[in-house]
């Protein structure tokens, strides 16, 4: 689901890290063995840490974002293995701008799988209301194998973050059009790229070790209770930490929710398709929004003669590395913010009119070190995260349901269908169930038309937890909605709440989609 990032919330791009960086800034190791003396029922995995150490971010990002400081924190690698290898943790911190009204520590996550999240901290911690950021210390950090979070293994160094080599090819430019058909062996390629590069501890790389590498945070940081700002994905893991972790939870913000099915299960393949089929009543209203302005983008007068233009775009031969995958990203990534579809129609009708789509490279997400990370680490965690075997007809049947909506469905964000292919030597546990005093300290947010994180999801997530909070953001078509789309209602809502207010449920009324090009 790489509609993590918030559009103006994305962190700032970093360069790949250097090996020298982890030995210059580890300023800690966990011990694995007995847990801490704060640890509570909650905790399934508490080694003992020491305090962590902040310094500069130049040494660790190769940037000096004001205000923000960088630590490393290892952790290891298998809760059960001490000896498979340990993560070297990058976090980040923002204080709090009044060390008089300090109230803790707001860890934030951007979203994901596969995001950064250590200039998060500055980047969101720059849009929150001023007196969040009076009050708080904000943290970030980059999800272990991700970014500058890297990995060492007894038989793989230096330290590296998750690579999967080629991933069937998912980096070639064009990409091989791929039916439904034809594109069961490019899932098999990559699931053998990812098990080949990954190894056989990318179990190590789920949702819950991600929890329990933020209880360590919390530990080395000398804090008994944290506070949290999931967004999207960031939600999946403010629910697993919350659920393990119940007695250190001070106040948690789940904003744009990825949550359970109808079935009332977590499960990565069955998001991807309800998120797919909200991606179809999105693009149908970015097709009405082009159409009411027909005179910038020339794509036509209504709804039904923009889907003619945008098919004859999509029909057009590769060029200049870009084809019909390349197209569906750039379409995918756009629906998750309104602000992006005038660069996107703007595109499209550049590559009507000259017949050529190299017209569309300002808007295709580009193949770099960070891309290529991303996407192996979000295949790495969705299939982690797996708690039954996916079957190749049940990827089979997730298109053809798609199909009998639209004959062009986007199915870019359907990431787990590679679980099907995937050798997971051992499913996941089920999570815990939610508690009910930790529930009034969780405040749901979502867009009532978020076609990335459906607010049917939060509302399933807010039902599990019964007696949490709940705000509904109405007239609004984009992905993450506090303290990122301007909407005073929510955001003086979450901020009372963030600060020891009740949780509770409101509706809000947003923005509406943009007036004009």
């Amino acid at each position: 689901m790489e509609l993590g990032h918030t559009g103006m919330d994305r962190p700032i791009r970093v360069p790949t890290v250097r090996a020298s960086s982890v030995s210059v800034l580890v300023a800690l190791t966990l011990v694995g063995g007995s847990a801490s003396a704060s640890a509570s029922s909650y905790a399934p995995f508490a080694p003992e840490v020491s305090g962590l150490r902040f310094e500069s971010c130049v040494e660790l990002t190769g940037s000096n974002v004001e205000g923000l400081e960088c630590g490393m924190l290892e952790v290891p690698l298998s809760t059960g293995d001490p000896g498979a290898g340990t993560v070297h943790l990058a976090v980040s911190r923002m204080r709090a701008t009044d060390p008089g009204a300090r109230r803790g520590v707001l860890v934030v996550n951007p979203g994901g799988p596969g995001n950064t999240g250590l200039e998060y901290a500055a980047t969101k911690g720059e849009k929150l209301p001023e007196e969040v950021r009076a009050a708080y210390d904000i943290i970030g950090f980059d999800p272990r194998g991700v970014a500058h979070s890297t990995v060492s293994r007894p038989d793989r160094q230096p330290p590296a973050p998750i690579d999967c080599g080629p991933m069937g090819g998912l980096f070639d430019r064009p990409v091989p059009s791929t039916g439904r058909l034809t594109a069961l062996p490019v899932l098999a390629a990559t699931a053998r790229d990812c098990a080949t590069e990954v190894g056989p501890d990318a179990a190590e790389f789920g949702t819950d070790r991600v929890a329990d590498d933020i209880d360590a945070i919390r530990r080395a940081l000398g804090e008994e209770r944290i506070s949290m700002l999931g967004v999207s994905y960031g939600t999946l893991i403010a629910d697993r930490y919350a659920r393990r972790y119940g007695a250190h939870v001070d106040r948690f913000v789940l904003d744009s929710v990825v949550g359970p099915g109808p079935d009332g299960r977590d499960d990565w393949h069955a998001f991807g398709v309800r998120q797919a089929e909200a991606l179809l009543d999105q693009r149908n209203s970015m097709f009405g929004w082009w159409a009411r302005h027909a005179r910038h983008f020339g794509l036509g007068e209504d709804s039904a003669a923009v889907r003619r233009s945008y098919d004859a775009v999509r029909a057009l031969s590769p060029s200049h590395g870009i084809g019909p995958d390349e197209f569906d990203r750039a379409v995918y990534r756009a629906l998750g913010r309104t602000e992006r579809w005038q660069p996107l129609g703007e595109a499209l009708a550049r590559a009507r009119r000259d017949g050529d789509l190299a017209a569309l490279a300002p808007v295709v997400p580009e193949v770099d070190d960070e891309r290529r990370n991303a996407e192996a680490a979000n295949r790495t965690v969705v299939c982690a995260d797996a708690t039954r075997p996916l079957s190749v007809p049940e990827v089979l049947a997730g298109h053809q349901r798609l199909e009998r909506i639209d004959p062009q469905p986007i199915l870019t964000g359907i990431e787990a269908d590679v679980c099907a292919f995937w050798p997971i030597a051992a499913l996941a546990d089920p999570p815990s169930p939610p508690r009910s005093e930790v529930a009034p300290r969780l405040l749901m947010v979502a867009g009532a038309q978020d076609p990335v994180t459906p607010v049917a999801d939060a509302e399933r997530r807010h039902r599990q937890w019964e007696g949490s909070g709940m705000i509904t953001a109405t007239d609004t078509w984009s992905h993450g909605v506090f303290a990122s789309q301007k909407i005073s209602c929510v955001d003086d809502a979450v901020a009372e709440f963030l600060l020891g207010g009740a949780s509770s449920d409101r509706v809000c009324t947003g923005t509406g989609l943009p007036e004009k090009p």
